[in-house]
Formats: structure tokens, sequence, C-alpha cells
């Protein structure tokens, strides 16, 4: 190996130890699960995550909420809204316990049992570390009760400014498993923190209904900061090799 191509190295290296992590990482899941959860719940604790303590479930972590701004009840909680869309966790999962969300119960929005129509639910995940995600998913189950409705998506890193994503309609029924419904940030500055936020629109009078299940939100692009001393390694080798080269060339 030459000169040149030592330098080249060194600084080579210092990128690669500060490039993005492509994998995406699972911050914080739900299945509506939890111990004690029923529809007198504001909100709910996530259920999984990679950031709370070693193969953390529910009760492990403070690492998201799910919450709605509906009136009491917020939503019913019943084994009648589990659904079998997106049960399987498709990101990087480091917990080691089980990649399957649990097959107990869903939340269904439904305006007999209140206004859904209009009604908020934010979701909320957090990885309580300094080194953030510049690009965060969210992913979820989404079941029509009887008629269905739609869900308009937006996503904040500060949970004060909220950035526009889609508005999906919903329309397969909660028995048949729902369907997957997908968000993405794209690009963003580096958080360690994103809040979703839903709007429900559509829904018919009576018992008609939007189901939510298997939730889960990843982040990617988490960059990889290199200790101190890994610094002055590649600092120290590349001034060796400019001192070796101008004496080479002297």
């Amino acid at each position: 190996m030459n000169i040149k191509t030592s330098i080249t190295s060194a600084f080579a290296a210092v990128a690669l130890v500060s490039v993005s992590n492509a994998a995406g990482s699972l911050i914080a899941g739900w299945d509506f699960t939890n111990p004690g959860l029923d529809s007198t719940a504001t909100s709910v604790q996530a259920t999984f995550s990679d950031y709370g303590s070693s193969d953390t479930e529910f009760g492990s972590g403070s690492f998201g909420t799910f919450s709605s701004s509906a009136g009491a009840p917020t939503y019913a909680v019943s084994t009648a809204y589990n659904m079998s869309t997106n049960n399987v966790i498709t990101f990087d999962d480091n917990r080691g316990i089980d990649v399957n969300f649990g097959s107990s119960q869903g939340v269904l929005f439904q305006n007999i049992l209140g206004a859904a129509n209009s009604s908020v639910f934010t979701i909320t995940a957090a990885t309580g570390s300094t080194n953030g995600f510049t690009d965060f998913s969210l992913t979820m189950a989404a079941g029509a009760q009887f008629g269905g409705g739609s869900i308009g998506m937006e996503y904040s890193l500060d949970g004060t400014s909220f950035v526009s994503l889609s508005t999906e309609s919903v329309t397969s029924a909660i028995t048949t498993g729902g369907q997957l419904l997908s968000f993405n940030t794209g690009t963003v500055d580096a958080s360690n923190e994103v809040t979703f936020r839903g709007t429900l629109s559509g829904i018919g009078a009576g018992p008609n209904g939007i189901g939510l299940d298997n939730i889960q939100i990843g982040g990617a692009g988490a960059a990889v900061v290199p200790e101190p001393s890994t610094f002055a390694l590649f600092a120290g080798l590349g001034v060796a090799s400019l001192i070796v080269l101008r004496r080479k060339r002297a």
C-alpha cells in the first residue's frame, strides 16, 4: 500500500464509522395486549421496544405512548378488533423474544361510542438516546367496522410543528385482518423522538368505525458517532502519513 492509499484509507475509515445505519430499528410497537387495558384508558404504553431494558416488554420502560383526543371512552378495546395484518415485526428487532405481536386485542374508534369523526390519535416514540434517527416509518393494521373511513397522517419531531404525510382510505374489514397502512417521514434532521398524528374522517353514523392494531414505529439513518479515541487514532494516522509523504518528496 503506498502513502497516498494509506491517507485515503485513513479518512475513508473515519467516514465509514460516521455513516448512517440503513437498517431500520424498532423504536416502539403496540399490539394492545397490555395487562389491564380497557376502554377507559386515555393512553396506552407501547408493548415492545428495542430501546427499553433488555428483552423489553410491557412495563419495562417509557418508550412510546398511544393516546386519543376522543371523549371517554376513548375507544373500544376488544379481541373482536384484533387483526392479523402487520403482526410480524418488520424492523430490526434485538429483543430476542418473539417476532410476532400478540393475537389478543385491537382498538376501535366508532361513532356509536362517541364522535369518531375528527378524532385525533397521537403515537409518540422516543429512543432516549442522544444519537437520533434521520428517517422514521410508521406501519399499522387498519380495518373497517362496517363502512370504515379515512386516516390523515402527520408527523412532528418536536411534538408541536406537524408536517402532513398523506390521507389513506380504510376499506378492508377488521374481520378479514384489515389492511396495511405505511407512512414515512423521508430524510429529516436527526431526532431521538417522533410523533405521528392521525385524524379520522369519513366514518358513517352508528356502528361504523375504524380499528387499529399492530402499530410499529421504526427509525433508520442513525449516525454512528466514533469515540474521541477513535478520532484521535485516525487523526494520528493521517498526520503520520502526511509527514512520511513530505519526507519522501524532499
